[in-house]
Order: structure tokens, then sequence, then C-alpha cells
């Protein structure tokens, strides 16, 4: 006798047996056990990338501080050359900057950081997020001349005192900023970079010709200004579900991000 089929529709649009259901079951308890075990094994290899000693936290903080130990002379403030830096930086590799002539020591901080804590995420993403750090950085190395930087991003002078506050000046969200000097959650620690590094989003839909362009003078990359423009929207900087699933009390403070990649991975 045939098998009685389920009235349950699935996803695809078929109708699927008994049988046939609970073989999808198994497979999505598999499926999803193979996931778990791929975000431990991706949490362990970012700890292996730090010293032994060193959290992440701790490296981020570090990169960050150690512009105040540079001379002002010694940083670049050509807003053509940063951004021809960034993007190649990005694009290319940082391997590339080596061979200029004249190499700023903000370029290596966000060489590092990019490494370590960016580097898998979308190139539209990687661009805004150091773009943002570097106008920050530069924003520490010249207060009385600071660059133009978004509102919601700027730096707060009693968050730049304390050391200890430094790094709550790496994200963008106020609120969210707010939320770690008042109650020190979420804890940063190297589980909460994994799950932030892995679902940041920079909102951004149009090709790379929208995104960067070359001069024709001097061969050097620039933003476009319809770009630059978008950073300074705070609603393009999101988060993926997964975070949020890790972190549920942030939903107030971030922006979510569902697109259709979320939803898909």
């Amino acid at each position: 006798m045939d098998e009685v089929l389920s009235e349950k529709p699935w996803s695809t649009g078929r109708i699927l047996s008994q049988t046939q259901r609970e073989r999808k079951r198994i497979m999505n308890r598999v499926s999803q056990s193979k996931r778990r075990d791929r975000l431990k094994k991706s949490v362990k290899s970012m700890e292996n990338r730090l010293d032994d000693d060193t959290t992440m936290r701790d490296f981020l903080s570090g990169a960050l501080r150690s512009v105040f130990s540079y001379n002002p002379l010694q940083v670049c403030t050509n807003d053509q050359f940063n951004q021809d830096a960034l993007i190649r930086g990005v694009i290319y590799g940082w391997g590339v900057l080596q061979k200029e002539y004249f190499t700023c020591p903000i370029w290596s901080i966000l060489s590092r950081i990019d490494i370590l804590l960016t580097k898998n995420a979308a190139i539209e993403t990687r661009l805004a997020v150091l773009r943002g750090i570097h106008l920050i950085l530069l924003s520490w190395t010249f207060p009385d001349h600071p660059p133009p930087v978004a509102p919601w991003f700027r730096p707060r002078k009693f968050q730049v005192s304390s050391p200890d506050n430094l790094i709550f000046d790496y994200f963008a969200w106020p609120h969210f900023r707010e939320r770690l000097i008042a109650s020190n959650y979420p804890k940063l620690t190297n589980r909460f970079w994994f799950y932030f590094s892995r679902n940041m989003r920079f909102e951004w839909p149009f090709p790379p010709n929208h995104t960067i362009d070359i001069d024709k003078d001097s061969g050097k990359y620039h933003f476009t200004m319809t770009w630059r423009a978008a950073t300074d929207s705070i609603q393009r900087f999101t988060m993926g579900p997964e975070f949020f699933q890790a972190y549920p009390d942030c939903y107030e403070d971030i922006q979510a991000s569902y697109s259709l990649y979320d939803i898909v991975i």
C-alpha cells in the first residue's frame, strides 16, 4: 500500500511522506551539529591567531592605543593618499603599501585590525568599517583639527580619556557604546568578537563602480561621493541575525540586517 502523504508542504512546494519528513529532520539535525562544530573551530582559529595570553579586546585596544605613541608629523593627513592606501590595502593586500616611498603608521593599525577582525567580511563592509576607524584615529591624533566624522561616530572625550574605554569608540552605534559603559554588557570576550566579525554588515547593494573610482591624473583610487555620503548613515551599519541570537539584548541598540544572504546561510 502506498504510504500516506503528509498534508503539510515544505519550503520546496513538495508534499513529503512521513518517512521523508523524518529523514529530512535527521539531516537537518546533522547539518546543525556540523554547523556548531564549524563555529567552534572558527572561534578556536581566531583565538589561535592571538598570543597565548592576549584576548581580542587586548589586541584591539593595544592597536588603537598605539596611535598616541606616534609623532603627528609621521601621520598622513592627505585624504587622497589615505583613501588610496585603504582601498589598495583591502583589495590587493596590505603588503602592497610596503612598496610605497611613504607609509603612514595608521595604515599599519588598520592592516592589523583588518587581518584579524574584518578580513572575512564583504569588501564594502571592510572599507566602510576601516574608513570609520581611520577617521577616528586621525581625530585622536589631531584633536584641534579633526577630519569630518559622522556625528554618531565621533569619539566622546570621557571615553578617550580612559584607556579601558578606548575600545568602545570602535563601535558605530551610540546606544551600544552607552550600554557598554553603563553595564559592561556584553562582555567583549573572544566569543563576542567572533560573532561580531561574522555578522557585521554595511548595507550597500550597488556594484564596485559605485563604490570606488580612479583619478585619471594621479592614478590613485578614491571613494565615490555617493559611497561617502552613504557611510554617514548609521542605518547602513547593521548586524546579521546570528549576532542577535547570541546577544538578544542588543536588538535595541544595533540595527538588524535581514537580507536574503542572512536567511540563506
